[in-house]
């Protein structure tokens, strides 16, 4: 098949998430059997403008930022790209879609990983108007009769909200690579992760104000922060930490390779995910895998992945003083922090992404097959 994908970031943006995991595991699938795929996404600093990967099979165009990218896409379409039918669109929605329908006649699947409208009212304040016509009342009109793969039960349910058929929404649920697990030791001391990205839906500041109350009970405690490196946010993030005086018990990572992902799950002792809301949240089953539970709040995507009281703790929104009790009942009990580590090991394996791609293999050909009748 040839195979066209529109995303506003590849894995390998300094700024990638979960969505381009996502994609980037079903991609790396889809060239393993041959079929050819073409990606249009956006430039950022250091990319090519044109790249050519995996043996020729995947061919990637950057144009634009991360937002003018979405402006891009039609010049590209008819200006770079020579084939003008392809088998499949895949148009992966990240708060806008590419509005595909309005330009390419090909069989198209929309990818939602969740519904934006109070992420935008949270990023973006007032701006956040246009979003919410182009997710909310535009994306439903436009795309009515094209199917829709999503990620959890949570967005299916908010998709169904904004007037989109139950019919036409598939879940395909992410995965973990399944492989022989290495062992890696815990810290000698007790160890907070936050693995994301910085943005201020994700509310990183209060894995901090987290770290400042465990502190008062161990001294010793330390923090990871992992995500975006140089953003605004991160910079926000690390004035707190000093304003706190905490930078002698904060360590800062920005990407890092996915070889080495499993490590730094591993050797922490909690892992903390404190989102307004998440499409599925691919870091705690990630941290599962690795004996390591989750802490967070009880909002939508979080409570698909995190088991309540079994591989971690789920808090009322934005409580940070029983965020941070839950990180003390953790990091307090031996006994408990391995029940959760055992279970979240044994759940994580209900989680593949060869599963995954078979099913989202399973929509494409449903879809290619239909158009052809």
């Amino acid at each position: 098949m040839k195979i066209l994908i529109f995303n506003w970031k590849d894995v390998y943006h300094p700024e990638a998430g979960g969505a381009e995991q996502y994609l980037y595991e079903i991609i790396k699938r889809l060239v393993k059997e041959d079929h050819e795929v073409t990606l249009l996404t956006s430039l950022y600093i250091g990319a090519k403008r044109e790249e050519v990967t995996f043996g020729g099979k995947l061919r990637i165009l950057r144009k634009g930022n991360k937002f003018t990218t979405y402006l891009w896409a039609p010049f590209q379409f008819f200006h770079k790209l020579k084939i003008k039918r392809y088998d499949i669109i895949l148009d992966s929605e990240n708060g806008i879609p590419f509005f595909t329908p309005f330009f390419i006649r090909s069989p198209k699947i929309c990818i939602v990983y969740h519904v934006h409208k109070e992420v935008f009212r949270k990023e973006l304040g007032i701006i956040s108007i246009i979003g919410y016509f182009l997710e909310d009342i535009l994306m439903p009109i436009v795309y009515r009769k094209i199917p829709f793969i999503t990620i959890s039960t949570c967005t299916r349910k908010d998709l169904e909200k904004l007037g989109i058929s139950k019919k036409h929404i598939f879940i395909v649920v992410p995965g973990i690579n399944v492989d022989e697990k290495q062992k890696f030791n815990k810290t000698n001391w007790p160890s907070l992760l936050y693995f994301n990205r910085f943005s201020k839906y994700k509310n990183v500041e209060d894995t901090v104000y987290v770290l400042k109350k465990v502190k008062e009970k161990i001294p010793e405690t330390r923090l990871s922060l992992g995500g975006c490196k140089g953003t605004r946010e991160e910079r926000k993030i690390k004035h707190l930490v000093e304003k706190l005086n905490l930078f002698d018990s904060v360590d800062f990572f920005s990407f890092v390779p996915q070889e080495k992902k499993d490590e730094i799950f591993a050797k922490h002792w909690v892992h903390i995910l404190p989102s307004m809301k998440e499409g599925f949240g691919m870091s705690v089953i990630e941290a599962a895998k690795n004996g390591t539970p989750t802490v967070g709040y009880d909002v939508p995507g979080l409570r698909s992945t995190v088991r309540n009281g079994e591989t971690g703790f789920l808090v009322p929104y934005r409580r940070v003083d029983l965020l941070a009790d839950a990180v003390l009942k953790i990091l307090q009990n031996d006994k408990l922090r391995q029940s959760m580590s055992e279970k979240g090991i044994e759940f994580s394996k209900n989680f593949d992404w060869e599963k995954t791609y078979i099913e989202f293999m399973k929509i494409i050909k449903q879809e290619i097959s239909k158009c052809k009748r």
